[in-house]
């Protein structure tokens, strides 16, 4: 097997056929808590057409923070690229097989690989180093929406720390083939003589993360999100057998209303991540609202363990 040279659409990562994409309508998700999931990844790796969807950490080190913190420390780091060359540190297998001796199957080197994932399962492994470094227990902090008071955990009777067990990680069921799903417009889009109603997508993968949301980007979030996602338009001669970003304005530009409300539900049902939020309740006027978890705050996350006040 070939090297791929290109990010897009990584056939070489996750193996699986474009011409066998799975109606969207089948998709099923389970929601499992964080504390019940033990060691699945939510999509897993495909290879020779098994799907791999357990993994094992290597044991916690104090290394790990130390070279955490290294790799954070180079000049213009971004999230992404610090995951692909960390992740190697801390991760042991996946599907049983160590990860070095994936990653030469697939012909691939161990941060490509890394960088290949979905990002689903990536989050749902960082999940997995925190507990294992410190624990269920994380110290939230953040200005109430309604009225601007700064709430923060103290690890204290009154004000305890929050717990991630609870989280929910959505887990594809019955995932025999790479995920790859075929959403079928309604209006269908006609380029040239072509009229185009299946268009294939498949959920985030981590080198995709950082380009959608580095500053400066040229296309609004909801919009990157979608031609990132898009994978094949089987139906047509001139995208059939294209690379790199296969949607594009031109044609985002001739969907109809309705189409676009089908592809917008379609990500919005493919964003298979965890809902990394934490419920916090302000102190002073009492309001309710959900924080998102400091995860991008990644060393932090992972190794500083909250100490009550």
């Amino acid at each position: 097997m070939a090297k791929n040279s290109g990010f897009q659409p990584e056939p070489d990562v996750l193996e699986g056929s474009q011409d066998n994409a799975i109606p969207l309508s089948s998709l099923k998700i389970t929601l499992v808590p964080l504390d019940q999931l033990g060691t699945v990844l939510p999509i897993g790796v495909f290879l020779e057409g098994e799907q791999l969807n357990s993994f094992k950490l290597k044991p916690y080190k104090t290394k790990h923070d130390r070279v955490l913190g290294e790799i954070l420390s180079r000049p213009k780091v971004n999230l992404a690229d610090a995951l692909q060359d960390f992740l190697p540190q801390v991760l042991d297998e996946i599907g049983g097989i160590p990860i070095a001796d994936l990653a030469s199957k697939l012909s691939l080197s161990v941060s490509r690989l890394c960088s290949g994932l979905y990002l689903g399962d990536v989050l749902t492994i960082l999940l997995a180093i925190r507990q294992a470094a410190q624990g269920n227990k994380i110290k939230m902090s953040a200005n109430c929406p309604a009225c601007g008071t700064f709430n923060e955990d103290k690890g204290t009777i009154s004000s305890p720390f929050h717990d991630i067990a609870g989280l929910e990680i959505k887990v594809v069921e019955g995932l025999g083939q790479k995920p790859v799903f075929e959403v079928l417009l309604q209006d269908g889009l006609q380029v040239g003589s072509e009229t185009i109603r299946s268009i294939h997508m498949e959920p985030l993968r981590l080198h995709q993360f950082q380009s959608l949301v580095k500053p400066g980007a040229s296309e609004a979030y909801d919009i990157a999100m979608l031609y990132a996602m898009v994978t094949a338009i089987p139906e047509s001669e001139l995208y059939r057998n294209a690379r790199g970003k296969i949607f594009s304005d031109e044609l985002y530009d001739e969907l109809t209303m309705k189409d676009l409300e089908i592809l917008r539900d379609a990500v919005d049902k493919l964003q298979l991540t965890p809902d990394l939020q934490a419920e916090m309740t302000c102190r002073d006027c009492r309001n309710a609202w959900d924080a998102a978890l400091p995860w991008g705050q990644l060393r932090q996350f992972l190794f500083v363990a909250p100490k009550p006040a």
